[in-house]
């Protein structure tokens, strides 16, 4: 036997078997672990076996547990994904909605100069036949502007009360 000193603890040296000491059946290693029984006790002991059962009840609840989790994120990350196919499907519907409003807007835009050009024929038409007919029905030209029989000039002077109001 050798003493070997077991430097991660300082501990005093222990014995280990070599080669040659293995044939001795006898032989006790005290680098072995102790077993279980030596270390916890009896299996046999009634408290003992209620341990084992609660070790194995709380073993199970830890693998059904994380099954659970693991249930639980694949169908998160699943149904993550189907909601970005749906989004992503729904965009692209409302994008192509979006740019065939605006095309419409365009052609819209682009008709509204013709369209107010019409407008503005058929109103000058329709004030044309109201002066060709009359306003009143009775042959009365309706007149826009001023009156040729009015002088501009005049307009701008005031010529009531001052003639003769005694100044």
């Amino acid at each position: 036997m050798m003493p070997v000193r077991d430097r991660m603890y300082d501990r005093q040296p222990q014995l280990v078997a070599t080669p040659e000491d293995e044939q001795d059946d006898e032989m006790v290693y005290h680098d072995e672990e102790p077993s279980y029984d030596e270390e916890f006790g009896d299996p046999q002991d009634p408290q003992d076996d209620d341990r084992y059962v609660l070790e194995a009840l709380i073993n199970q609840q830890s693998k059904v547990t994380l099954t659970l989790i693991n249930k639980m994120r694949t169908e998160f990350l699943e149904n993550m994904k189907q909601m970005r196919t749906e989004s992503s499907e729904s965009m692209k519907q409302m994008r192509t909605e979006l740019l065939e409003a605006l095309k419409q807007m365009r052609t819209d835009n682009n008709q509204l100069p013709q369209r107010i050009s019409e407008t503005i024929v058929r109103a000058i038409s329709g004030q044309t036949n109201l002066h060709a007919q009359g306003a009143t029905g009775r042959g009365a030209p309706l007149q826009m502007g001023l009156d040729s029989t009015v002088d501009p000039s005049n307009l701008m002077i005031n010529t009531r009360g001052s003639e003769n109001n005694g100044s």
